[in-house]
């Protein structure tokens, strides 16, 4: 049994009771217990992670290759270039057709090496990591958390300044690979301010400092 303030008298009364003994009045009901109030939101907290998802994606630009398809050219000529040249000064050699099939065929097997150089990679920018896919039969797949990424650099050659291209190089703390370089960039300077703006929003979404060392 528990006793209550009556809601008139004031005097001590049975919950039990109908009325109260002293002056007749309905003892007053006690109401159930408060609901706790609800946490007020902490101004500092950290916003809620972005989704990730796809801001950039591309694969190596074969403008890259300028110099060494340049160069393949000038080898494939020198096949027919090398018995004509020996005709015209009047000398002969049992062998000179080697040269032109060899040439030709050896500026074809270096264009290809290195079409498929490029041609085996893919890139892909996130809002939360930077992924680097390598390999045309068996594939290996690098994704760097963008909080890792200490440095982006851009390189050019000559060819490639004149292509519109570029290497992009990322430094990080990655365990396993801490240098990655993006070949054959298109418009590598515009990739490299998207990758540093989104580098900085994604530490500043996780609270991560700068990392120095």
């Amino acid at each position: 049994m528990t006793l209550i303030a009556c809601s008139e008298c004031g005097k001590q009364v049975s919950t039990l009771a109908a009325f109260c003994p002293s002056c007749g009045a309905p003892p007053r009901k006690t109401a159930g217990p408060a609901p706790a109030p609800a946490p007020a939101a902490t101004p500092n907290a950290p916003a809620a992670l972005d989704e990730d998802r796809l801001l950039w994606s591309a694969t190596p630009s074969q403008r890259e290759n300028a110099g060494t398809i340049l160069g393949c050219l000038l080898i494939a000529l020198c096949g027919p270039a090398a018995p004509l040249a020996l005709h015209y000064l009047g000398k002969s050699y049992p062998y000179e057709w080697v040269l032109l099939i060899a040439l030709p065929a050896l500026a074809l097997v270096l264009w290809f090496i290195s079409f498929v150089r490029l041609k085996q990679f893919q890139y892909a920018l996130s809002t939360r990591r930077l992924t680097i896919k390598q390999g045309l039969i068996s594939t290996s797949i690098d994704d760097i958390a963008l909080w890792r990424i200490k440095d982006v650099d851009v390189r050019q050659t000559l060819w490639e300044r004149l292509g519109g291209v570029g290497s992009i190089v990322i430094v990080s703390t990655d365990a396993v690979e801490p240098v990655a370089v993006l070949h054959g960039v298109r418009d590598p300077r515009g990739v490299q301010r998207q990758l540093r703006n989104q580098i900085d929003r994604c530490r500043q979404t996780d609270g991560v400092r700068a990392i120095i060392s």
